[in-house]
């Protein structure tokens, strides 16, 4: 009778991924492999599959992470969690937030009136209906 499979099962459910493989790699870099494997606790032919795109579960992309100084995101998707920064100047950026804020106002002021007019109408039609009656 064949074992069940650990808890959380043992397929997982990322896709091959070559650029993944292509990531990871990277990371990896000039290391040793066989060196890697003893740090990592990874066989080397599960690290080769690894960086040929094949799908990590989720002890060993752990394992990846921690031993590579880098988030699982990093490993899955390149993403570091770090924000994009803008290269404007202080200067321009205040200049589009003053934009942005008198383009604002603008829009406010067109509900507000827009808002009136129709409570202007509907006063006006209720004093119609009402002297129709």
């Amino acid at each position: 009778m064949a074992k069940p499979p650990p808890p959380g099962g043992r397929k997982s459910k990322m896709p091959f991924d070559p650029k993944r493989g292509e990531r990871l790699k990277a990371l990896i870099g000039s290391r040793e492999i066989g060196e890697f494997s003893r740090q990592t606790g990874i066989g080397r032919t599960s690290l080769y599959g690894y960086m040929r795109g094949n799908s990590i579960g989720g002890i060993n992309l752990a394992k990846l992470a921690e031993t590579l100084g880098v988030s699982q995101d990093e490993i899955v998707s390149g993403s570091t969690g770090e924000a994009e920064v803008d290269e404007r100047s202080t200067q321009d950026l205040l200049r589009d937030l003053l934009a942005t804020q008198q383009e604002l106002n603008a829009t406010a002021l067109r509900v507000e009136r827009l808002l009136k007019d129709r409570r202007e109408q509907g006063q006006r039609d209720a004093r119609r209906q009402s002297a129709g009656q």
